[in-house]
């Protein structure tokens, strides 16, 4: 019998079974939550989120909350905001304005290390966002995009978690574990 495989494995997308994410988490208010399920039709499959770790198979879950812990320390709450609905066809993006330049430095911070070398890195090239509609046909696509865009959408959010997302294979949720952000003590 073979050992089993310590540490990352680089398998992601491509058919294969997805494993892990990174996330933050949203708790949305009610105007939101309404809008995310007119326009997303798997929307109460797929938690609110940004992603800061892409999808990615680990086998040591013990080394990768280890990795999360120390990628963290020190770290306290972000405050956010989102405004303004971006586009990436059939995806419709509320994407974040106040906040992002802090979000990719502790997204940077998380794609170290462990995580250097496994995921699809492309997904992190979109601005942040997290996803407010899907779309298939086109021209429902540009109509949803339209509404939204006339809507003036503002949401304010204080990131105060990171969550670790187990994955099943149609990629919504199996567990999740949550590492909370703490400034060090001390620090003004």
């Amino acid at each position: 019998m073979g050992r089993k495989r310590e540490g990352p494995v680089n398998e992601s997308f491509g058919g294969i079974k997805m494993k892990q994410a990174v996330n933050i988490v949203l708790k949305l208010n009610p105007e939101i939550k309404k809008l995310r399920k007119k326009y997303n039709p798997c929307s109460a499959r797929f938690l609110p989120h940004i992603t800061l770790v892409s999808p990615f198979k680990f086998k040591t879950e013990g080394q990768l909350g280890v990795h999360l812990k120390k990628s963290i320390k020190g770290i306290g709450p972000i405050g956010i905001s989102f405004e303004g609905i971006g586009k990436s066809y059939p995806f419709i993006q509320f994407r974040v304005k106040k906040g992002e330049e802090e979000l990719l430095n502790f997204g940077k911070k998380l794609n170290f290390g462990i995580l250097k070398d496994i995921g699809d890195k492309e997904c992190l090239q979109y601005p942040l966002h997290m996803t407010m509609g899907v779309k298939e046909d086109r021209k429902e696509f540009d109509m949803a995009v339209s509404e939204l865009k006339k809507m003036n959408l503002e949401f304010e959010y204080v990131v105060d978690t990171i969550t670790l997302m187990t994955l099943k294979k149609d990629m919504s949720l199996k567990s999740k574990v949550e590492f909370e952000l703490k400034a060090l003590e001390g620090l003004n």
